[in-house]
């Protein structure tokens, strides 16, 4: 799989979640912040947490673009 981001510095010291980092698309030179999420198979716990982040988040993200479309 090919990587379109190139990573920079850590934004933030390693959470519970995992890390943000400074990031910027190859193909749009567009800046962006990426978190990247540590999943551990033995905690269970851990795993559903950070599922839960990544769905409230694409919801936030589709949420935004449909608000985009209604205003334009």
């Amino acid at each position: 799989m090919d990587c379109t981001f190139t990573f920079f510095a850590p934004l933030s010291s390693p959470g519970t979640y995992g890390t943000v980092f400074k990031a910027k698309n190859r193909d749009t030179q567009e800046i962006v912040a990426l978190k990247r999420v540590r999943l551990d198979d033995d905690d269970e716990v851990l795993f559903f947490a950070s599922m839960y982040i990544m769905i409230m988040i694409i919801t936030l993200y589709i949420m935004l673009l449909f608000i985009c479309l209604l205003s334009s």
